[in-house]
């Protein structure tokens, strides 16, 4: 009877395991370092893969309290594979390397020139932890300088220009960000020309204690089409894309009258619609754009209708000055084949497909509208 009451309870108490959460793997977070961001360079056949490390020390602050100044660690591996760098970096380890908080990827502009993307990202898209949701660069910078880059305040890295710049993009709207999965969907498609944000530092801008701080900024990007890379383009040379950037919600303008600024407009996201006709193997695009904004200095009472003109002329020429320096180096940098292409396949295999080189295609049209919906608490200037 005994026994059989022993062989009971033990059955009942390995039935009430069986309803217990495993912890068997748990790993304490002190105990990790976190990879925030991965850098990936190419000389001499040999990868270099680059490493910017926190802990949640440098990471979570208290409520109300300036936060102490926090460095990131910075590991640098070697090897013929990216693989091989990445556990290059595994022998000098101090605790286990965890890959799945990385936000960020930047990729040097000789691996980019040398290397396929395909062969750039396997690893990357392959690997378990590695997410594919990642702000994704290029820069011709040493990547090791920007990843010694850090924010004002005393902030931690993950608060940087780096890994959260969709915060910077939506308050000026100049070229956006990119994620890892959106850049090789748009490698792949044929139609599209995928774009490459470049990432760079500068301190000119800001000081902290009395000394110029250093910070990161987008100051151009890459093209790639049909899985080429063609070239690059600087910021001042990309302003007229983010007129055609549905997603642009700030796009500051300043408009000049006989050399003069007169006013400074922030335009909101745009009302894009494009028309193509192929004549005699030549493509020409109509596009026309709606535009609504508001004034947010105003140095001389002008017309609206005045205003609107001048908009309408500079946003027309910087259009036709990107799509033109574009074509330099033989990139749809507006993606203006892109709705053939989906729309109209016939026509861009027959027209597009067979000349990459961008010769035969031309902007016709540009067809700009736009409003000043409000002018801020004041009506006109105050002199």
């Amino acid at each position: 009877m005994n026994t059989t009451r022993r062989f009971l309870k033990i059955k009942l108490a390995i039935v009430l395991l069986l309803f217990l959460s495993g912890c068997w793997d748990y790993k304490e977070i002190h105990h990790l370092t976190f990879v925030t961001t991965i850098g990936i360079d190419y000389k001499d056949d040999v990868f270099f893969v680059y490493v910017q490390a926190l802990n949640f020390a440098n990471i979570a602050q208290k409520e109300g309290l300036r936060p102490p100044s926090h460095s990131a660690v910075i590991g640098v591996g070697k090897g013929p594979t990216i693989t091989d760098a990445m556990f290059d970096l595994y022998k000098s380890e101090q605790q286990r390397i965890f890959w799945g908080h990385i936000s960020a990827m930047i990729v040097s502009e000789q691996a980019l020139r040398r290397v396929s993307v395909e062969d750039l990202t396997d690893t990357i898209n392959r690997y378990r932890e590695i997410r594919y949701n990642i702000w994704v660069y290029g820069t011709s910078e040493p990547i090791e300088k920007l990843l010694e880059v850090t924010p004002n305040f005393g902030y931690s890295p993950y608060d940087s220009n780096l890994m959260k710049p969709d915060k910077t993009f939506n308050q000026f709207s100049a070229i956006e960000p990119v994620f890892l999965y959106q850049f090789i969907k748009h490698y792949f498609e044929r139609g599209v020309t995928a774009m490459l944000p470049k990432l760079s530092y500068e301190n000119s801008h800001w000081r902290e204690g009395g000394k110029a701080t250093e910070h990161l900024e987008i100051s151009g990007a890459y093209f790639y089409s049909y899985k080429k890379l063609k070239g690059s383009l600087t910021r001042e040379q990309l302003i007229g894309k983010r007129y055609l950037d549905e997603h642009a919600l700030r796009v500051p303008i300043t408009v000049f009258e006989k050399g003069k600024p007169v006013a400074s407009i922030v335009l909101e996201p745009p009302d894009v619609h494009y028309k193509h006709r192929l004549e005699n193997g030549e493509v020409y695009y109509d596009i026309r754009v709606r535009l609504n904004g508001y004034i947010d200095e105003l140095y001389k009472d002008l017309k609206q209708e005045t205003m609107t003109s001048l908009i309408e002329n500079k946003v027309e020429k910087q259009i036709r000055e990107t799509f033109n320096s574009g074509k330099k180096i033989k990139a749809d940098v507006l993606n203006l084949n892109t709705p053939v292409y989906r729309f109209d396949f016939s026509g861009w295999k027959s027209h597009i497909f067979p000349n990459k080189d961008m010769e035969n295609i031309h902007i016709d049209q540009i067809t700009v509208k736009a409003l000043i919906k409000y002018t801020g608490k004041y009506k006109g200037r105050i002199d």
